[in-house]
């Protein structure tokens, strides 16, 4: 909503994605000091413009309401904006009214709606690095722990209303901010069908619970961010709401194995259908989160590999330039996959490197042995082969196989780019 590049809300008025459409056109001078230079973006109530401070000399954002009926929500939104001091928030500088139109100036923040992130991520077929999800979620939760302290309930958590600029992780579109005391059954079910909380659709929020509502939807946040999903997807919105009410609570690892157990028990929990299942507090989310990032980079300093290859001397090969590369890799090749597979079932391995193409075993049969393992014992698999076709690769995916790595004169520096990358908890690479 504040950003340059930032995508406008789902169904916006269609006058509004026109530059001068909404109260107020391009190059109009607004209370005597507000030049309006561009629309940024509209929802269904406010449009944005970017203006020129001509006293300041400075860019702004100014939010107008597009209806009388919304001028209200307009100001409650600057209220609880101006109630907050954090980099968490947009900063307001003024609530007004020019020519009959309420209008809030704001700070004019630059950056992409987490929306935009997750879906250029979907859009390569790619899930984000469980750090940068880790630092979003952290900043999330630190925003809402703010907010939270203030006594404010934000209960319209999503995607499209968090801003990330930089490092600055700022939640926007503030309209369905209220004091948390008044949160209560009698509350207008308000906010987003993927993201509603099941008490807010039962009307059996708890006064003064209005935190458990945020929590929950930073729960599938997390989710979406982990998968490129929300846990409850279908093809109506009666069934998501239905879904949030009465569908079990789906689990990350299924998904993506890779998560940490304690990161996917914390977004378990978070998606509680009962509100005291759930973290207490934002704070405590917060801390949890820290520490499951602490926990992943001293984890990370040590890995255990299978290499599963019919010729000894590919695995030899494997385990001399990993263990190399990466001193706290150990390497431990076998061209015997039916041994893999019971390692695996007694000691986890981090990772299986398998062949696809071995005489007499089939590779993609041991790579769905591996994926059917528990989740606390199942490895991260990478595929390999100098013969797979593009519809084993295609079976691979299906499959939940994210890695492959053709054997050609480059692969042994693209299997250290995928050791690397799972390390640091990075998509797959490119198809070479």
């Amino acid at each position: 909503m504040l950003g340059p590049t930032l995508r406008s809300p789902q169904n916006p008025p269609r006058e509004a994605q026109t530059p001068g459409a909404g109260p107020f056109s391009i190059g109009q001078l607004i209370a005597d000091t507000y030049e309006i230079t561009r629309v940024l973006g509209a929802g269904g109530m406010g449009i944005v413009y970017e203006a020129r401070d001509t006293v300041l000399q400075r860019r702004v954002a100014i939010k107008a309401a597009l209806f009388a009926s919304s001028a209200q929500s307009l100001r409650v939104e600057a209220q609880a904006l101006a109630a907050i001091r954090s980099p968490a928030f947009v900063t307001v500088f003024q609530v007004g009214r020019h020519d009959g139109v309420e209008f809030m100036v704001m700070e004019r923040l630059y950056g992409d709606t987490l929306e935009s992130r997750i879906d250029e991520a979907k859009e390569r077929d790619r899930e984000l690095p469980l750090q940068e999800v880790l630092d979003l979620l952290i900043g999330i939760a630190d925003a809402l722990s703010t907010a939270h302290a203030l006594g404010i309930a934000q209960r319209d958590l999503k995607p499209s209303n968090i801003l990330v600029c930089g490092e600055r992780v700022v939640l926007i579109d503030m309209g369905l901010f209220v004091p948390e005391v008044l949160v209560a059954p009698e509350n207008e079910a308000a906010g987003s069908a993927e993201y509603m909380a099941p008490e807010v659709l039962l009307r059996t929020v708890q006064k003064g619970r209005g935190p458990l509502i945020d929590l929950y939807a930073l729960g599938v946040i997390a989710y979406e961010l982990l998968t490129n999903k929300t846990p409850f997807a279908a093809e109506s919105r009666g069934s998501v709401l239905a879904k949030h009410v009465g569908a079990p609570v789906p689990d990350v690892a299924e998904l993506r194995p890779e998560v940490p157990r304690a990161l996917s028990a914390l977004v378990t929990e978070l998606l509680s259908k009962d509100p005291a299942g759930r973290p207490s507090s934002a704070e405590a989310v917060l801390w949890q989160l820290r520490d499951v990032r602490a926990s992943g980079v001293r984890q990370s300093k040590s890995m255990r590999i299978l290499a599963v290859d019919d010729e000894e001397h590919v695995g030899l090969s494997l385990k001399r330039s990993l263990e190399s590369e990466f001193p706290q890799v150990h390497v431990e090749p076998t061209t015997n996959p039916m041994d893999a597979i019971e390692q695996s079932r007694h000691a986890a391995a981090d990772v299986v490197l398998v062949d696809l193409n071995m005489p007499k075993h089939n590779g993609i049969e041991v790579c769905m042995s591996l994926l059917a393992l528990p989740a606390r014992l199942r490895p991260i698999v990478v595929g390999m082969s100098a013969q797979a076709t593009s519809a084993d690769i295609a079976v691979l995916r299906s499959l939940g196989v994210r890695h492959f790595v053709p054997k050609d004169a480059d692969f042994v520096t693209v299997m250290s780019h995928v050791i690397r990358d799972v390390r640091s908890g990075g998509p797959p690479p490119s198809q070479r």
